[in-house]
């Protein structure tokens, strides 16, 4: 298993919140990347394999063939969790590792946005299931390999993740793929996380001001042996 992280940073041209939100429910996210491609200016772009924690392998095998449980608190929540569940911007400034952990404990009193070293506490998370700005897609491999891709985006407006110090960008498992606030299904887990990096390997930092808009792609390819 694999994962990518496109990250791009572009200047909103005095547009708002509402403007985004506006074209997306009238002609479709496709408007809503279009725009951004074709009429605003790209100020940075981030991109790079982010780290597929050890517990994925534990956690499929339970949830898809039957196995003994994972790891805690990956056992949590049954058909209910999700191994990608949100999307966070985080402060993280070391190197991911194959056996990190830095989740919340079970029941926290945190909500999503809030997850550990979070960027920003108010509107630095989306879900994968609610808040793409496209119908995520499921693809074969196109390197010939049996095995499939699945890709999604998110959109942060200019209000939503602001921040100087957005350093690495996580995944997060969570007992209920789509809670967002506290109480029973909230206990989550790090899954996946990429350390942002330029093209020569130099860590980065991304700046999002609330003049600016961030679009983040993640693919996740799972493959055969």
């Amino acid at each position: 298993m694999q994962g990518y992280v496109d990250a791009q940073l572009y200047d909103a041209r005095g547009l708002r919140d509402e403007d985004f939100l506006a074209l997306k429910q009238e002609q479709g996210g496709q408007a809503v990347l279009d725009l951004l491609q074709n009429e605003l200016k790209l100020e940075q772009h981030v991109h790079g394999k982010n780290l597929v924690h050890d517990n994925f392998a534990g956690w499929i095998f339970h949830e898809v063939l039957g196995g003994p449980n994972p790891a805690s608190p990956f056992e949590e929540g049954g058909s209910n969790s999700a191994y990608l569940s949100f999307i966070n911007l985080s402060v993280r400034d070391n190197e991911p590792y194959y056996t990190e952990q830095f989740g919340n404990g079970d029941y926290t009193n945190n909500n999503y946005h809030q997850f550990n070293d979070t960027a920003n506490g108010s509107s630095g998370s989306k879900l994968f299931k609610d808040h793409y700005i496209v119908t995520p897609e499921v693809f074969l491999d196109p390197d010939g390999r049996q095995g499939m891709i699945y890709r999604t985006q998110w959109l942060w407006t200019p209000s939503e993740g602001v921040s100087s110090n957005i350093r690495s960008i996580s995944i997060v498992w969570q007992e209920d793929q789509t809670k967002t606030g506290t109480g029973y299904g909230s206990s989550r887990q790090i899954a996946c996380r990429i350390r942002l990096k330029d093209a020569g390997g130099t860590p980065v930092i991304i700046n999002k001001t609330t003049n600016q808009v961030l679009l983040v792609e993640y693919n996740f390819k799972l493959v055969s042996v």
